[in-house]
């Protein structure tokens, strides 16, 4: 009878009774590309687009170098799993199976990634991983997005954020401002319809606000309820 490869990974399931005198190098190399899947590393050099082998592709680590010209291609025959794939090239890559969805890893970038066969997604991606942070700790300067004048920094124990633009709080009408427990003081946001100084009540246009140790969102410009 015919061995059956496993799906996932091309392993060898032997037919019992079978491979006489064989048996034993076939398991050997099944044992070998468990190996591989389970922490091995292909370390390769890139001089351009590249289609990896499908030896090549039972690794779960990948490391790329290599001088380019311009973003590379790195096409897996096929592959299902998990993968972490690092960037130590010149140029970003773009790693995926023909047919499928890719994913960008930046120059001096590292990407965990998930496959089912056919697309790639990035694991640590936006749309991928979510992080919630009760306390962040910033002992320098951390860059923010692509803007080389966007950061966030310290300067005499305060926290400064720099954007090179316009600073942005999230905006609301007085009505629709959330509800939130007094330990989120000092969050800001916009009431776009609140009143501000002089103005005659329907014609606010727009008041930063604060929440309080109570809860409660004040207009910055009175430290008063926002009214409309």
């Amino acid at each position: 009878m015919t061995d059956v490869l496993t799906p996932a990974k091309g392993l060898t399931q032997q037919t019992v009774g079978d491979n006489n005198n064989e048996w034993g190098y076939i398991l050997n190399t099944t044992i070998g590309l468990i190996d591989a899947a389970l922490g091995g590393t292909l370390v390769k050099t890139l001089t351009g687009d590249v289609t990896l082998t499908s030896t090549e592709a039972t690794y779960t680590g990948y490391h790329f170098s290599g001088t380019l010209a311009g973003t590379a291609t790195v096409t897996f025959p096929s592959f299902s799993g998990m993968a972490a794939i690092r960037n130590s090239t010149t140029h970003t890559i773009s790693c995926g199976v023909a047919g499928g969805v890719f994913v960008i890893v930046p120059v001096g970038g590292c990407s965990a990634i998930w496959s089912d066969g056919t697309d790639f997604v990035n694991l640590l991606s936006p749309t991928g991983i979510s992080l919630a942070l009760s306390t962040l700790s910033i002992s320098d300067t951390i860059a923010v997005g692509t803007n080389p004048s966007a950061a966030i920094g310290h300067d005499a124990g305060n926290t400064v954020i720099s954007s090179g633009v316009p600073f942005r709080v999230p905006a609301y009408t007085v009505a629709a401002l959330p509800v939130l427990a007094g330990a989120n003081q000092g969050a800001l946001a916009l009431a776009t319809n609140a009143c501000n100084s002089g103005e005659a009540p329907g014609t606010g246009s727009g008041s930063l606000v604060y929440l309080s140790t109570t809860g409660t969102w004040l207009a910055a410009w009175s430290g008063l309820a926002p009214t409309v």
